[in-house]
């Protein structure tokens, strides 16, 4: 026990504390944190209000309703914020070389686990407290007792110990923020949610009719704790409830001390990549049993008069064509499960909700997958010290930029055409009356949408100053961007006379690329536009590559500035020139 124990005064938890109190992007999130939360709690109370005929005396009675909507929305933002204030706890220390001086203090390792943990949390708390005054407004509406208020509490609480200690677990086993980043998203979604799909695929497709609990399934998810057991239960049964929770947080932090040692100082092994070149060299070896026949051959084995690129295409995993080809093929798997799925489960013929998720999958893995790098492409070089080494080659600043964002190129042509196949497959099988126009808001997502993402991101890292914040920034950036229009457009259509779905106010949503594909992939959206659908789609691409067309100028044009370079006489004599 004397390991678990706090010393003060706490000189790790100080020294987090301050550091984020002196930052501007603190105030920053705590802002926009309020105002979507302020925003979404309103839309929720006049929908509420606007049922019950807009009287308030009908809403008396009514706060456990105001409440459950309140805590769902801060499930929300714990799910979406915490992962990436808790990403870099330890990973960029290790990215700042610190994590040895840390190690070699008096502290010891769960010390700085919990030290670590506690100065990500408290900002959390402070986030979770914004929502004080919307609580006071659904508690004078009555119906919530003591008992809910204190499990609402605990649920909470739980969340955020649960994200924490998990998003802190990564950030010490991996090497780098982005990688802890994209990990605590992608795994926290397995996490919660693999054992639900494994239940629906054992009982839907092998035929297997197998019976658990949806307490056994959503055990370790707070919300269902929340919404099952707080809601209709006595607290005490709650508090049993909520075990399995707080022993995956143990685990999760028994973890996170054990990889704070053995995993505090990594070298960039990129074993997917040695994994790929073992591959190569097997299939290299066996291709000579069938008359050493090559389907795709790799260009670019040399650097030529494009070295920035041939080292993004040689560095990293996803470089190589015949790379990107294997992952496709294994993500071509899921796909063909889906579509047998899809056809096999749809008795009348004419509905893929399967391939409809899917597409959202994919297009979500693109965007990850397209922004994460091109945002940390130079911002890594900046904090790895190898900018200056890039600045001092004879190339431009508009060649560096560009040959850094076309080593994504290949990436997203693969994203590109699996997204299309799906496409394809989801129109064969609904056979859409709007067939042609799904088709035409297709193909133009795939062709505008990713280089798009990637030159925005690129701008978004050329600003930057480290992986972390470009990550961050592009993150927030994406998100708003995507529901920022349809929210807003919402709030307008409930708080004042006018509405949304009617045209002029319909054409604000072209203002969010994530509008169109859900307009696509529903087909009755279009009715927002009438018969101006044409012109519509005409708009949003318009928009959107006018969008690309401005970043990657003004990145390439201004390239000098952004990355710190200073021009030399003859180079700022030629530009006069």
């Amino acid at each position: 026990m004397k390991a678990l124990r706090l010393r003060a005064p706490f000189p790790l938890l100080r020294k987090d504390l301050a550091e984020q109190a002196a930052r501007r992007r603190t105030y920053v999130l705590r802002v926009a944190y309020a105002v979507l939360l302020a925003g979404a709690f309103a839309l929720v109370y006049h929908s509420a209000a606007r049922a019950r005929g807009g009287n308030a005396l009908y809403m008396l009675g009514c706060g456990d309703d105001l409440l459950a909507a309140l805590v769902g929305l801060q499930f929300v933002g714990i799910y979406v914020f915490l992962p990436g204030m808790m990403a870099g706890a330890l990973a960029g220390e290790k990215e700042r070389d610190s994590i040895g001086l840390l190690l070699v203090t008096d502290l010891r390792p769960w010390e700085i686990v919990l030290e670590k943990l506690l100065g990500r949390l408290v900002p959390m708390f402070g986030f979770l407290l914004l929502s004080l005054p919307l609580l006071a407004i659904a508690y004078a509406f009555g119906g919530i007792t003591t008992d809910t208020l204190l499990g609402s509490a605990f649920a909470l609480t739980l969340a955020c110990l649960q994200v924490g200690a998990f998003a802190l677990m990564l950030s010490a086993f991996c090497r780098t923020t982005a990688q802890a980043f994209v990990g605590c998203y992608v795994l926290g979604i397995l996490f919660y949610f693999a054992l639900p799909i494994v239940y629906v695929l054992i009982n839907e497709f092998m035929g297997l009719r197998v019976r658990w609990d949806d307490d056994v399934l959503f055990a370790l998810f707070p919300p269902y704790l929340f919404f099952e057991r707080v809601l209709w239960d006595r607290l005490s049964t709650a508090l049993l409830a909520g075990i399995p929770i707080i022993l995956s947080t143990g685990l999760f932090l028994i973890l996170a001390r054990v990889f704070v040692v053995r995993r505090a100082f990594l070298r960039s092994r990129g074993m997917i990549l040695a994994a790929f070149h073992r591959l190569d060299a097997f299939w290299h070896r066996a291709n000579r049993l069938v008359g050493g026949i090559v389907l795709v051959k790799d260009r670019d084995t040399l650097p030529g008069d494009r070295p920035v690129l041939w080292r993004e295409v040689n560095r990293h995993t996803l470089g190589r064509t015949s790379h990107l080809i294997r992952v496709a093929c294994i993500l071509g798997i899921p796909v063909a499960l889906v579509a047998v799925a899809a056809i096999t489960l749809d008795e009348g013929g004419r509905d893929a909700n399967l391939l409809t998720a899917m597409i959202a999958l994919l297009w979500v893995i693109a965007a990850l997958a397209l922004s994460i790098p091109s945002a940390t492409a130079i911002a890594s070089e900046r904090v790895n010290r190898t900018l200056d080494v890039l600045l001092a080659t004879p190339l431009t600043g508009a060649e560096i930029v560009l040959q850094k964002a076309w080593g994504r190129r290949r990436l997203g042509f693969v994203l590109s055409a699996l997204i299309m196949l799906v496409v394809l497959l989801e129109a064969m099988i609904e056979l859409r009356p709007l067939f042609s126009v799904y088709l035409a808001a297709s193909l133009l997502s795939v062709v505008v949408y990713p280089p798009m993402v990637t030159w925005v991101a690129t701008y978004i890292g050329l600003k930057a100053r480290t992986p972390t914040r470009a990550i961050v920034v592009t993150m927030v950036v994406l998100v708003l961007w995507c529901a920022g229009p349809p929210i807003a457009l919402g709030m307008i259509d409930v708080l004042t006379w006018l509405r949304a779905g009617r045209l002029p106010l319909s054409l604000g949503f072209l203002l969010s690329p994530a509008s169109l594909i859900g307009f696509a992939e529903s087909g009755h959206e279009w009715d927002f536009f009438g018969p101006m659908v044409g012109p519509a789609l005409v708009v949003n691409f318009v928009w959107h590559g006018g969008i690309w067309l401005f970043f990657r100028t003004h990145c390439l044009v201004h390239a000098e500035e952004l990355l710190g370079r200073a021009a030399s006489p003859a180079r700022a004599a030629s530009q006069e020139g």
